[in-house]
């Protein structure tokens, strides 16, 4: 019932950089009340962007040998 106050502490939580199993818990169905909203929408996406940006920003990374885990 208070969907408003969950979605500006999600956002909060999205703006701090909050990204530790954000796709399990936004997955949850403690979100299923907001789930259809605009706004829990554009966090999944904000989420999804920023989780693409840090792929690319790894994958330009030089080779680093033995330590690349990359191909692993």
């Amino acid at each position: 019932g208070r969907a408003d106050d969950a979605l500006a502490e999600l956002q909060r939580a999205a703006a701090s950089g909050w990204r530790i199993h954000w796709r399990y818990n936004l997955g949850g169905v403690i979100f299923d009340a907001v789930r259809e909203r605009p706004e829990f929408q554009q966090i999944v996406a904000d989420f999804e962007a920023d989780m693409a940006a840090q792929l690319e920003a790894v994958r330009a990374l030089p080779p680093m040998g033995e330590a690349d885990l990359r191909d692993r």
